[in-house]
């Protein structure tokens, strides 16, 4: 998400991405909707059609590139079935004019409309075309160095995504300087642990 942050700021700098679409991508459509036509496709069950038909809807308000959208998708509904049934779904083309109509970046508004979970994954490859490989790539943890950056009152802060565990990293780097065994405390943090963190952070400073 940062680098998608950081690539359409880059853009809107250099007037590239209209900052008004990129204020729909983050929050949506948000007027009313006073009647929800009946879901004319096969795939989309009845909870997730009123927000796919929100989602067009307010493409079409958007206008630009994208008016007739709304219209196009409630007359071809099965051209869009193998962007829903298609595992890698930010791969597949948009049928009719949409594919060469709209950029890149504006068919990750089509991809979030109706594959909302393959969002992230259609915006890296936007941004490595825009960017760089290296854009997608998350850096390798250097502790160390992010250590030299560090100071008693201004400590480092590993947040973390799933999966991901730095321990083995500080332990190894601990070890390094000399700072092994019990000369550093660890705690892992649930219910009750708030108490014993703000103690051992106490007595570190």
């Amino acid at each position: 998400m940062f680098s998608l942050i950081i690539t359409v700021n880059i853009l809107i700098g250099e007037s590239k991405i209209n900052p008004t679409y990129w204020r729909y991508l983050l929050s949506g459509y948000g007027g009313e909707l006073k009647i929800i036509p009946k879901n004319p496709t096969s795939y989309f069950d009845k909870n997730e059609w009123p927000v796919v038909y929100r989602e067009l809807f307010g493409l079409e308000k958007l206008d630009g590139p994208f008016a007739g959208i709304l219209d196009y998708f409630m007359a071809n509904p099965d051209k869009f079935k193998p962007m829903y049934d298609e595992t890698e779904a930010q791969t597949v083309e948009l049928p009719g004019q949409w594919q060469t109509n709209l950029n890149q970046f504006q068919r990750l508004f089509i991809l979030k409309a109706l594959r909302p979970d393959k969002f992230i994954q259609g915006s890296q490859l936007w941004i490595e075309s825009v960017m760089g490989r290296a854009f997608v790539e998350p850096p390798t943890l250097d502790i160390a160095k992010c250590f030299e950056d560090s100071k008693t009152n201004l400590p480092l802060l590993f947040v973390l995504s799933t999966g991901s565990d730095p321990m083995e990293d500080f332990v190894r780097f601990a070890e390094s300087v000399g700072m092994g065994g019990n000369k550093y405390s660890a705690i892992s943090l649930g219910q009750g642990q708030g108490k014993k963190a703000e103690v051992m952070i106490r007595d570190a400073t």
